[in-house]
Parts: C-alpha cells; sequence; structure tokens
C-alpha cells in the first residue's frame, strides 16, 4: 500500500488507497502481483528520471491527514528503506519466542545474486 501510495503521489496519479493499510488482506499471489507491479513501476521511473525530477518537491497528505512534503529522490529512499523496518518488526518477534531469525541482510543478497563472490580467487587479486 505504501509504495502504491508513493508511486501515485510521484507520478501525480489519483491514490488508489485511504489507509496505509488494506480492509482485507490480499492473498500471497495478489500481494506478489501488485508488488511485481509496484517494482516495475519504480524501476522504469528510476531508470528515466532526470535529475530535475528526482529534485522536485512534492507536497501530499498522508492517510492520516498530516501534511507532507518530499522531493522524489526522498520519496525513492524512503520507498526502498521502508521494508527494512518491517523485516526488522518480524525479526524481534522470531527472537522473542526464541524462533531463528533469517539470515536478511544486504551482504547475503550480494552473495546470493553473485555466487562468485564467495570464490576465494577474489582475495587474491587484491
Amino acid at each position: 500500500v505504501v509504495d502504491s501510495l508513493f508511486i501515485s503521489r510521484i507520478l501525480g496519479e489519483p491514490e488508489k488507497y485511504t489507509a496505509d493499510n488494506t480492509v482485507e488482506t490480499p492473498s500471497f499471489s495478489e500481494l506478489r502481483e501488485r508488488m511485481a507491479h509496484n517494482d516495475t513501476r519504480l524501476v522504469q521511473y528510476a531508470m528515466s528520471a532526470s535529475k530535475d525530477e528526482l529534485d522536485k518537491v512534492i507536497q501530499f497528505n498522508f492517510v492520516d491527514g498530516d501534511i507532507g512534503t518530499m522531493s522524489v529522490e526522498e520519496i525513492l529512499l524512503h520507498l526502498l528503506t521502508h521494508g527494512n523496518n518491517h523485516r526488522g518488526m518480524a525479526s524481534r518477534v522470531l527472537a522473542e519466542n526464541d524462533l531463528e531469525r533469517p539470515k536478511d541482510t544486504f551482504t547475503r543478497y550480494l552473495h546470493f545474486a553473485e555466487p562468485a563472490r564467495r570464490g576465494s580467487d577474489m582475495l587474491k587479486e587484491k
């Protein structure tokens, strides 16, 4: 929902939501589809945005009625980091219940995405 709200604000489109959560919880397939759609829109926008577009300041209303003012660049950074908060909350709940927390870090992602980074040959190049 948050991604959709801010994408609408960046693109000057009507907002699809009036709250920061949905009344009914979407199915996993619906959620996956929405996230993929939002990710595609964000990547396409970020790849084509000029410096002037990134510097543009947008004033909007948060769903609680407060007024917000952010540059497009700040909004994109917010969207990039927003999920970290939720992952941290989930990790805390797991820890409080003596459950193993996922190794959900940027370093893990890099080495998963590029397995060659695990090779010892990279150390020899230095």
